[in-house]
């Protein structure tokens, strides 16, 4: 018995990190292509799998979210900004996406008896924004002037982020950072050696990179008490997506910090 349920946890822990792994590679090679298309719908895609996980994850907290509503939002984070790209830059697209999520999220709260708590509507709303502004900001980000490699450099800040809080993790005893300092600043050195690489300013781009990784903090913040029902800060919260909690919330952010500073 023993070795069996040894063997279902390796499996557990391999799921855990291949499928982010899985989830960023489509990104990037998403990305790859001239065209936006690929790389808008990857990212739909990749946002819906994270809504059905953090939902999925959120049933054995004490935390009841309502799946349907996120959905729907994920798909309107893409396509309101990718059809308003043009209109005072997208920013009223990102608008009409807040709007939805709030209005999607009571309109269930109405229509679905069950799931008219407080908390459960609050927490689905906030869900909402999050992954629905942080579609809507990539999509703009990637239509923009040089996206692709602004796009890229994103990618490049969350997965090294990603490695260095893995790397920090598993070797507790030996790593001089936390997971979280470490992401951190691997994060703000993403940015700076992507920034770099493709030649868009360094300066503007380490404001970006700091950003990003408060933001990447914050999302794995949001997620860890979502999927807990607690409010504090654990390495590995319930769920096979948890690494994508930071990077959703770094994308509702990286938008808006490209326009104030680029």
């Amino acid at each position: 018995m023993s070795g069996g349920a040894e063997t279902i946890a390796a499996r557990g822990t391999d799921l855990r990190t291949m499928a982010p792994v899985l989830a960023a590679v489509v990104l990037i090679v998403a990305n790859l292509p001239d065209s936006p298309t690929w790389f808008v719908s990857a990212l739909v895609g990749a946002g819906a799998i994270w809504a059905v996980d953090l939902v999925d994850a959120a049933r054995s907290s004490a935390v009841s979210m309502q799946l349907p509503p996120v959905l729907a939002t994920v798909l309107v984070g893409a396509i309101a900004p990718f059809g308003m790209a043009d209109n005072t830059a997208g920013v009223v697209g990102l608008g009409l996406v807040v709007v939805f999520s709030l209005m999607a999220a009571f309109a269930w709260s109405v229509a679905v008896p069950e799931s008219r708590d407080l908390r459960s509507v609050a927490t689905t709303a906030l869900a909402q924004v999050i992954v629905g502004t942080g579609i809507g900001s990539l999509v703009l980000a990637r239509l923009s002037p040089d996206g692709r490699a602004r796009v890229g450099l994103f990618l490049v800040v969350v997965v090294v982020s990603a490695g260095a809080w893995w790397l920090a993790g598993r070797g507790r005893r030996l790593a001089v950072l936390d997971p979280f300092a470490a992401g951190a600043i691997a994060a703000v050195l993403g940015a700076l050696g992507a920034a770099w690489l493709w030649d868009l300013g360094i300066l503007p781009f380490l404001f970006v990179g700091v950003v990003l990784a408060l933001a990447l903090i914050a999302g794995r913040g949001f997620g860890a008490m979502v999927r807990t029902g607690e409010v504090y800060l654990v390495d590995q919260p319930p769920g096979m997506l948890t690494p994508l909690d930071g990077p959703i919330l770094a994308a509702a952010a990286f938008y808006p910090i490209l326009q104030l500073v680029v």
